[in-house]
């Protein structure tokens, strides 16, 4: 095959950024998308990496062959799919050993990414010593090589971003990733006898295992969906106050993003919600009205339903939110609800609209507000 080298070091880069970024999703219902799981999460993959290089560039002075660059990919593409399997598991036990976000973050990024970030980070220089075919164009080979990684690296990027995660899930691009590089491993290794015999019942069982438990993951009762902005778990269960069957869209593994009563529409069931409605005492005309945030809908149904004059405009970064409201939240088109799809802080500085009263709804943590829209 021409060009099998170069083939094999723009994937690896490809592979890299993609896992990379599926991991911050990964890793959000857990322990938050905040700058520590970022930090967290790129610092174990840099050091993985740099790891790499180095064990990389020891196994290329004792054997720079296609042989032993098949098998390092064989062995980062099963690591994928293990984690893409087994990443719920690790993190429950993470996040109930207390650890907190900073050490948590870096212990879950550590378990779940490390190891094949570690052995992607070999991929460069076996490659390397296995181009130089000569000393002359060493710099011109062995540069052009990083260019193509790098290359890799940011088609990953936005492939993974902007569509993969989007449109297949978190857990489903890891398993992408995983048989990519395991095909890579192919590539470099084209009489396939040895790494064929080893790759065909694991690869098998892993990926049969790993469709049966993400096809039992949903459920009636659980739903975990990726949208262009976050991942969701929507799941129902009764309230442990009073009974009732609650239906609950979370961003966390221990915080609701919204809450509703499966047996009421428009009745407010998160306990601060309810303090909205204290705007009827602050406000003698309160006929058209901002939302900052609208996630399931909850108060924008609720402010529709018990204010027959009212009209609000509720702002949503995530176009999604609205679709996964209609379908599990019973949120229905009205001609006095008015959803835009921008960022809080965007509408605010480009909106010339004046309303009467404004609920501040936007939250990236139980108590934090993003701080690109405070403004003091």
């Amino acid at each position: 095959m021409r060009y099998k080298l170069e083939t094999i070091v723009f994937l690896s880069g490809f592979n890299v950024m993609a896992l990379e970024l599926a991991g911050s999703r990964i890793l959000a219902p857990f322990l938050g998308t905040s700058v520590f799981v970022w930090t967290s999460l790129i610092g174990v993959i840099l050091g993985s990496l740099s790891l790499g290089y180095w064990r990389g560039g020891i196994a290329a002075d004792k054997d720079p062959s296609y042989k032993k660059l098949s098998a390092i990919l064989y062995y980062a593409g099963i690591l994928i799919g293990i984690t893409a399997l087994a990443n719920i598991f690790i993190l429950y036990i993470v996040t109930a050993s207390g650890f907190g976000t900073r050490i948590g973050s870096v212990l879950a990024a550590a378990l779940l990414f490390a190891p094949a970030a570690m052995f992607f980070g070999m991929v460069s220089p076996l490659a390397a010593k296995i181009k130089l075919d000569n000393l002359k164009d060493l710099g011109k080979n062995v540069g052009g090589l990083y260019a193509l990684s790098t290359i890799g690296s940011i088609l990953g990027t936005f492939v993974s971003g902007f569509y993969l995660i989007s449109y297949f899930g978190s857990e489903l691009t890891l398993a992408f990733i995983s048989l990519l590089t395991i095909s890579t491993a192919f590539i470099a290794n084209p009489s396939l006898k040895t790494i064929l015999k080893k790759s065909i019942i694991p690869v098998f069982v892993l990926f049969s295992t790993f469709l049966i438990v993400r096809i039992k993951a949903d459920s009636p009762t659980f739903r975990d969906i990726d949208t262009e902005y976050k991942r969701v778990w929507i799941v129902d269960q009764k309230d442990p106050k009073t009974g009732r069957p609650m239906r609950y869209m979370m961003d966390s593994q221990n915080t609701a993003q919204s809450e509703m009563f499966l047996d009421s529409d428009n009745e407010l069931a998160a306990p601060y919600s309810k303090y909205y409605d204290l705007y009827k005492f602050f406000s003698e005309k309160s006929d058209y009205v901002l939302m900052l945030g609208g996630g399931a809908f909850s108060y924008p149904k609720h402010f529709i339903a018990t204010n027959q004059a009212g009209q609000m405009d509720v702002v949503e970064i995530d176009p999604a939110m609205t679709w996964l409201a209609e379908k599990y939240f019973k949120l229905k088109p009205d001609p006095r609800m008015t959803i835009i799809n921008e960022d809080a802080r965007v509408f605010l500085n480009t909106s010339e609209k004046k309303y009467d009263a404004m609920f501040v709804d936007v939250f990236n943590a139980t108590v934090a507000i993003p701080y690109h829209v405070i403004t003091k």
